[in-house]
């Protein structure tokens, strides 16, 4: 049985049938595959907060999933890893690739701008919402053969191009063909009225913000446990 780790929550338990395609597969040289991001919930919710109704219909693809059953029926032999571009965007994919694998992410980012849906890309353009930093809802596959994926994508109607490759770890988690750092964010790239108005910006430093984290979450397991050894001292 399986949980796959996605954005601190479990996406998805099962059996496994077959290898795995989890991040841990990533190695340097690996292209980066990407198909078309038409947007899932977070798309969905900025159009429905922005009053753009007409957005919310292109979230409605299920390309994601044939995509995935492609990979696990057709090409198996030649896909390493997938992930999905979600909470946090293509910068916090790379973030915890990085962190897992101590690799980079090197891509060009007019290929990746050209794969999102047109009417997506139009109201974060008009919204002015980051598109490296928010759930799009494309799959990323890392492969060695590239030719074969695309060509097998393109059979069933599914977008995609070669985006990038890996490599390995340089200053940033990801990175422009040209050299230009995406930098990695503490919050997703704000997509709503409220959330605008908070940003994302602070004066504390990403690590800091995590190492403060680490410490809340220790005090709560502690309070847990304290809380656990009282009631079980009340029944002895």
């Amino acid at each position: 049985v399986i949980g796959e780790r996605i954005s601190g929550g479990v996406g998805a338990v099962g059996i496994l049938k077959s290898r795995d395609f989890s991040r841990k597969n990533i190695r340097k040289g690996m292209k980066i595959i990407m198909t078309e991001g038409n947007g899932g919930g977070t798309i969905a919710t900025t159009a429905i907060f922005n009053g753009i109704p007409e957005v919310v219909t292109e979230t409605f693809s299920f390309s994601d999933l044939l995509t995935c059953s492609l990979v696990r029926d057709s090409l198996a032999d030649y896909v390493y890893s997938m992930t999905d571009v979600t909470n946090g965007g293509i910068r916090g994919d790379a973030l915890e690739i990085s962190r897992m694998n101590n690799l980079s992410l090197v891509i060009d980012d007019k290929k990746f701008i050209s794969l999102i849906n047109s009417r997506v890309y139009d109201m974060l353009k008009m919204l002015d919402i980051d598109p490296f930093g928010i759930s799009i809802d494309s799959i990323l596959i890392f492969t060695y053969k590239e030719d074969i994926v695309i060509d097998k994508l393109r059979e069933h109607g599914i977008r995609s191009d070669v985006i990038g490759y890996v490599d390995d770890l340089k200053k940033y988690p990801i990175i422009t063909i040209d050299g230009r750092e995406l930098n990695p964010q503490f919050r997703e790239s704000p997509y709503t009225p409220i959330k605008k108005y908070i940003g994302n910006n602070t004066k504390f430093s990403v690590e800091e913000i995590s190492k403060r984290l680490d410490y809340a979450i220790e005090e709560a397991k502690r309070k847990i446990d304290d809380i656990l050894k009282n009631l079980k001292a009340s029944f002895t």
